[in-house]
């Protein structure tokens, strides 16, 4: 397995974070992020377009209730197009660098322009023809003037003759669910901290309110069929400058999406709609403990078995790292892009010394920086291990 490197400044990367620059590769790799679409035009993409943006804490982009989108920029061609400011062409944009959006709704940006003047020309052209020397200075006049709004007006769709509207609600991140989560349903509380969860197994579904409990670290969720993209990052330190947060409101999740949580934080989750009877999983059918020695390669179906884990340390810190294969969705030139990457990051001792939920699928390659041990989690979803992953397939 190829050793992880900063995308932007070739640093060392702890957990997918940078230790020279800060930059969470981890949104990076995340390549399923898409804006104002429900779902994925084509898998044999060319993503010429593909972009890096600084995507560490966040800068802004939080609303007073703390709550975010992560929304990609696949444009109708499955390319990902990711500008500073919004195009007029339908294609999606990540403003200003930035990979999230406020929840809070705003008003539509109108992109509405008329297109008329080519069937204005035409009739003056017929007029020209048909009546001649009298008419050549006003046809020619006004001709002129509509080359010279075009030409002023900086419209790149002024070819297509018609009423285009470009609006785009940046601002909802529910706005392209397929089914509205029930009314009804049995309180749910849990404390949930380093790790992976996945709604329907781990958690039940629901609306919740998510409230730090203590440390910091981000939450992002990862709900490709309904398009919501959360992220928010707690801290015990929350201001209005740097925009951490503290609590969110209306958390949607909906069976299948994925939860993840950071390092150093734990995060308390309470609902009153959850879906308790709902809920599927098994005991994990692993009973064995692993221990990983530094400076060795482990592959998962020889030296370890395919399963569930939750991974520790034994001193100090330690970095464990693995790629799962997604299949063949990328062109060659972006076979990188082709794998999920995880860079697990555990200090012994520490708030949060237990990553939750590690998923190890046949033939994966393993390494780690120091002593780590796999213990197989108590409940799984299913021993279809690669089913797992199947959202990041989306």
């Amino acid at each position: 397995m190829k050793k992880r490197r900063c995308y932007l400044c070739g640093g060392k990367l702890v957990n997918g974070r940078c230790t020279l620059c800060g930059l969470d590769n981890t949104k990076i790799e995340r390549k399923n992020y898409r804006l104002n679409e429900s779902s994925f035009d084509g898998k044999g993409i060319e993503a010429k377009h593909l972009c890096e943006s600084h995507n560490g804490k966040p800068s802004g982009g939080l609303n007073r209730q703390g709550q975010a989108s992560w929304q990609s920029g696949r444009n109708q061609q499955g390319q990902s197009s990711w500008q500073n400011g919004q195009n007029q062409q339908g294609q999606s944009s990540w403003q200003s660098g930035q990979n999230w959006t406020q929840t809070g709704r705003k008003k539509k940006k109108s992109g509405k322009q008329k297109k008329g003047w080519i069937s204005t020309i035409i009739v003056l052209l017929m007029i020209l023809i048909s009546i001649g020397g009298p008419a050549i200075s006003f046809v020619t006049t006004e001709i002129k003037n509509k080359i010279d709004q075009i030409n002023n007006s900086g419209d790149d769709n002024w070819w297509s003759g018609s009423e285009i509207d470009t609006s785009v609600d940046e601002n909802d991140p529910y706005e392209f669910v397929t089914r509205e989560l029930s009314d009804s349903g049995e309180v749910y509380d849990t404390e949930l901290g380093y790790g992976e969860y996945v709604v329907g197994t781990d958690i039940p579904e629901g609306t919740y309110e998510v409230t730090l409990q203590s440390g910091y670290g981000s939450f992002q969720t990862d709900d490709p069929d309904n398009s919501i993209y959360l992220y928010g990052y707690f801290s015990e330190n929350a201001s209005d400058e740097d925009e951490d947060i503290t609590e969110m409101e209306d958390v949607r999740l909906y069976e299948g999406a994925h939860v993840m949580i950071g390092e150093d934080v734990v995060l308390a989750f309470h609902t009153e709609n959850g879906q308790t009877g709902q809920m599927q999983s098994e005991d994990n059918p692993l009973s064995v403990t692993y221990t990983l020695q530094p400076e060795k390669k482990y592959t998962v179906g020889k030296e370890i078995p395919a399963g569930v884990y939750d991974v520790s340390g034994t001193k100090d810190w330690a970095v464990m790292e693995y790629e799962i294969y997604l299949g063949e969705l990328y062109d060659e030139e972006y076979d990188s892009l082709n794998y999920q990457n995880y860079s697990i990051m555990v200090e012994s001792g520490s708030e949060n010394a237990i990553y939750k939920n590690a998923v190890l699928t046949e033939g994966t390659e393993i390494t780690v920086t120091g002593k780590m041990i796999l213990t197989p989690s108590k409940k799984i979803g299913s021993q279809d291990y690669e089913a797992f992953y199947d959202i990041y397939r989306k």
